[in-house]
């Protein structure tokens, strides 16, 4: 190998080496303690908005049991039901003219005036209905099944054996392409107050889409998608409202079996960073034995606008090094060859001179050499060389 390709060499191993070992650094160190803290922040970002759902949720229940704690409403649980069966042979209308009389009776007790103001104050709330301890509806704002509620599973979990329990059923659609519905049941008790005996049920029906406008107002600081979604990953509400894409089964199973976390992954064909947190109704509601679906908030964004910065840095820091790897490169070359290389080829080339006996000839390079290395102006006495062996004295010397 040349003298100029090892020094080639070493000046390239010099300069690239810690250029190398900061990329391996920040590739294999910074990169994933960058990417967690991204995925952590987007877990976190999930995490918050779920809780203010359930916060709104649950403040919904408590001013429901506030409502159920009323006299009027109490008493109205009480009651008991105006609608009996017609007489036998009277037939289909009889039936009718029974059932349409116990309809029109919830409606004008006087309980559903106070049921009509509250629903009026809570734009969330799309109807109220009070029922007695065997299900028949006394008092509500709309039309109610003649039949009773009995059989209806949100009755029989919020009666609960006459324990009582504040239920909120799972999303229903609603008609109209409204969007989604939740049904929170709640006791209504003979004094008020828990420990005392069912007397009825409260139901309501909460829009679930107004209730997530809390989350849409609080998740407009940051960018991305928000979506709630069942277990299964089906997408019930989302913000924006337009191409809300649902998760995989394959997707959902593997990241909802956890209450909460945050990945990169596959959306409809496309990577998103992905924070999800099951909304904690059961823990806002606050009560013992309360019931409440299973549901996740999903916050998803473009992995791109998080990590952005990092690749940003990485591409900077790739020029940076290509640039100072080839200035230092260059020059360095150009100064290893011009102070140390030269030189020594110099010296090479007058030893084979002085080898072949041409004196004449190394006493000029050695005369060189001298001028060169030790500043003296060519031509004085001390750095003029005569031929022969003399200038290889003189080299000696010097």
């Amino acid at each position: 190998m040349s003298l100029r390709l090892k020094q080639a060499v070493i000046l390239l191993f010099a300069t690239v080496f810690p250029f190398a070992l900061g990329g391996a650094a920040v590739a294999f160190v910074v990169a994933p303690a960058y990417r967690r803290t991204v995925i952590e922040s987007s877990r976190e970002t999930a995490q918050r908005l779920s809780d203010q759902l359930a916060w709104s949720l649950a403040r919904d229940a408590a001013q429901l049991q506030r409502l159920a704690a009323l006299g009027s409403v109490r008493k109205a649980a009480s009651a008991r039901p105006r609608f009996t069966p017609p007489p036998s042979g009277s037939g289909l209308s009889g039936l009718n003219a029974a059932q349409a009389k116990a309809v029109a009776d919830p409606l004008t007790h006087p309980a559903a005036a106070e049921l009509r103001w509250w629903k009026e104050a809570n734009p969330a709330v799309l109807d109220l209905v009070v029922t007695n301890m065997v299900g028949v509806a006394t008092a509500a704002t709309m039309q109610t099944d003649p039949v009773g509620y009995r059989s209806q599973p949100w009755w029989r979990q919020s009666f609960h054996e006459g324990k009582g329990r504040v239920v909120i059923s799972g999303p229903v659609p609603l008609s109209g392409n409204r969007g989604m519905a939740v049904t929170v049941g709640v006791p209504i008790y003979a004094e008020g107050r828990p420990g005392s005996m069912v007397v009825g049920i409260l139901r309501a029906s909460v829009n679930l889409t107004a209730a997530f406008d809390g989350v849409k107002r609080i998740g407009h600081s940051s960018s991305g998608e928000m979506m709630l979604t069942d277990t299964l990953g089906r997408v019930l509400v989302s913000a924006p409202t337009e191409g809300a894409a649902a998760l995989s089964p394959t997707v959902a199973k593997r990241l909802l079996s956890q209450p909460a976390g945050g990945v990169i992954a596959l959306m409809a064909g496309r990577e998103r960073l992905l924070g999800w947190s099951a909304v904690r109704l059961g823990e806002a509601v606050d009560l013992p034995g309360a019931r409440a679906p299973r549901l996740f908030l999903i916050h998803a964004t473009d992995p791109e606008t998080r990590l952005g910065p990092l690749h940003q840095v990485q591409r900077w820091m790739l020029v940076i090094a290509i640039a100072t790897i080839a200035v230092a490169v260059g020059l360095g070359y150009w100064l290893a060859d011009r102070i140390i290389a030269r030189p020594v080829r110099a010296i090479a080339a007058g030893m084979r001179e002085l080898a072949r006996g041409d004196f004449a000839e190394a006493g000029r390079i050695a005369d060189e050499l001298c001028r060169v290395e030790m500043g003296r102006p060519r031509g004085t006495e001390k750095s003029r060389l005569v031929s022969g062996p003399q200038s290889v004295a003189r080299l000696t010397d010097q």
